[in-house]
C-alpha cells in the first residue's frame, strides 16, 4: 500500500492535441488564415488563382478567365505540432502534411521546373510533367 509521501503530484506543462486538420496559410502578402475553419471556403489570391478549403485539405485553382501572369507568388502552409493537412498544388499535385512541419510553394508554377520548400515531412503524389520537373 502507498504512503503518501511516496505519492508524487504531476503538474501538466503542456498539452498537444494529437491528429485532426489543423493548419495555417501564409499569402505571400502575409496575411495568415487558419484553415481547419470551416467558414473560410473560397480565398481569393493574386494572379487569378483561389484556394479552395474544406477544413481538412486546400486545392489550389486558377479561375477561368484568369489572366496568364508568370509571376510567382509564394504562399506557406504551417501544420502545427499534433496536426496534419491535405494540399492540391496548383498543378494537381498531392501534398500530405505531416505535423510540426511547413512547406512554401508558389500559388501557380511557372515555366520550367517546379520548386517548392519543405520543412519536417510530407508526402508527395506528384503529378507528371516531363517539361517541369518537381524540386
Amino acid at each position: 500500500f502507498w504512503k503518501k509521501s511516496e505519492v508524487e503530484q504531476v503538474e501538466m506543462v503542456a498539452c498537444v492535441e494529437m491528429r485532426g486538420a489543423k493548419a495555417v496559410l501564409v499569402t505571400s502578402q502575409g496575411n495568415e488564415i487558419v484553415l481547419q475553419d470551416s467558414t473560410v471556403r473560397l480565398i481569393s489570391l493574386g494572379g487569378g488563382m483561389v484556394a479552395k478549403n474544406d477544413g481538412v485539405q486546400v486545392s489550389y485553382k486558377e479561375n477561368e478567365g484568369a489572366g496568364k501572369e508568370d509571376v510567382l507568388e509564394y504562399n506557406t502552409i504551417r501544420v502545427p505540432r499534433g496536426g496534419e493537412y491535405k494540399l492540391f498544388l496548383s498543378d494537381n499535385t498531392e501534398v500530405f502534411l505531416n505535423s510540426d512541419s511547413e512547406i512554401r510553394f508558389p500559388v501557380k508554377f511557372g515555366k520550367g521546373k517546379r520548386d517548392v520548400f519543405l520543412r519536417g515531412e510530407a508526402f508527395f503524389v506528384v503529378t507528371k510533367d516531363a517539361s517541369r520537373p518537381l524540386l
